[in-house]
């Protein structure tokens, strides 16, 4: 429902902020819930927490790849290959190496 209403509406106007507050008011749902004691009030508390939990999650998704670099590669559209990899991880080294080379003279 969160994720629907919020394509419809074109989400809100400040993704960061909405986040924290929709984030802040999904624990205070979920507090609220703990505390109550009849199946009739716990279900709608529990419908509005999940309500407000994919809105928040939709504006946390946004706000991250808002803040996405641009040079990310996107090949395999978000799944690490096993060379990609082995590549991060042998240029980590020759850093690492580099620098405390550089640190012992």
């Amino acid at each position: 429902m969160g994720s629907i209403i919020t394509v419809v509406t074109g989400g809100p106007r400040r993704p960061k902020r909405s986040m924290l507050i929709y984030t802040a008011l999904w624990y205070l749902v979920l507090l609220a819930f703990g505390n109550l004691s009849s199946m009739s009030t716990g279900l709608p508390a529990l419908l509005l927490a999940g309500f407000v939990q994919s809105v928040a999650m939709i504006a946390m998704t946004a706000n991250l790849l808002a803040a996405s670099d641009e040079r990310v590669p996107r090949a395999g559209h978000g799944r690490a290959h096993a060379g990609d990899l082995r590549h991060a991880a042998r240029s980590d080294e020759r850093s690492a190496r580099s620098s405390s080379a550089s640190a012992i003279r």
